[in-house]
């Protein structure tokens, strides 16, 4: 996920003239999918209206990163 923060960040400096306000929301997958079958669900629902929340805003570039750890399998890289 390292490098999609960093492309994550040059677009932000690219489009800083666009878009006076940037979001990053990291989430993950792992965890999201382990609290949407628990009972914290309703966690993962404010989550996303959380963000479409910040959607709702035309000088606020959003970037939403969703990615999978699961530490047994995959090392640092």
């Amino acid at each position: 996920m390292r490098h999609s923060r960093a492309l994550a960040q040059k677009l932000s400096i690219r489009l800083s003239k666009r878009f006076s306000d940037f979001q990053l929301v990291e989430i993950n997958s792992h965890s999201l999918f382990s609290k949407w079958f628990s009972e914290s669900g309703k966690l993962v629902g404010k989550m996303f209206d959380d963000i479409s929340q910040m959607l709702e805003n035309d000088d606020t570039f959003v970037v939403v990163l969703i990615g999978w750890s699961n530490p047994g399998i995959c090392g640092p890289h």
